[in-house]
């Protein structure tokens, strides 16, 4: 009796889910040029793709996975299904601190795409646009899997001292990113199912 319920016992942590990945950001590129800084991201999460989605387009409570906004406010939301969201964010670099205003209006394409476009007359940007990809690449029910691939496009309308530099903001922003991509994921798994 002691021999079977010792193969049970050994057999049972196999049943269970194995421990919980932590998302995975696989690539971060950042540019520069003419002023204009082009940002690449892919990661990769371990939630459901729609949860994911979720919580992206939940624009009110993006403060909840974006260490860096201070405030997200919804401003209008028309049938055609453009919403337009207004954001403060704070970074510091150094000793340098910035409280940056962007106001976009998003929209949610075919395939799993959101798009949004920065209003540069309310914000503190001369141009921009975000888009991000957001596919299941493993639909298990158990350990679902789904990537994300977001490209930004701003040129700021404030000074950055050439001392940040496309370095410091890359390691910024890269902090910024894991930090999102993590909370991003941990609340994705935390969504009930509807």
């Amino acid at each position: 009796m002691n021999r079977i319920l010792s193969k049970i016992i050994l057999v049972m942590p196999s049943l269970l889910p194995g421990p919980s990945l932590g998302a995975d950001v696989n690539t971060v590129e950042i540019n520069r040029e003419k002023g204009r800084y082009h940002l690449h991201t892919n990661t990769t999460v371990y939630a459901k793709a729609d949860n994911v989605r979720r919580i992206i387009m939940d624009y009110e409570n993006l403060t909840s996975i974006i260490p860096n906004l201070k405030e997200s406010k919804l401003m209008d939301k028309s049938e055609n299904g453009r919403t337009t969201v207004s954001m403060l964010t704070e970074m510091c670099v150094f000793f340098l601190c910035y409280k940056i205003r962007h106001v976009q209006t998003f929209h949610a394409l075919k395939n799993g795409i959101l798009f949004s476009r920065i209003i540069p007359e309310k914000s503190d940007f001369k141009s921009g646009w975000m888009r991000w990809e957001i596919k299941e690449i493993d639909s298990n029910e158990m350990a679902p899997v789904t990537q994300i691939i977001l490209d930004i496009e701003l040129t700021p309308d404030f000074f950055i001292p050439p001392l940040i530099g496309p370095y410091q903001f890359k390691k910024k922003l890269l902090g910024v990113t894991r930090a999102t991509i993590n909370k991003l994921e941990k609340k994705a798994k935390t969504i009930s199912p509807g």
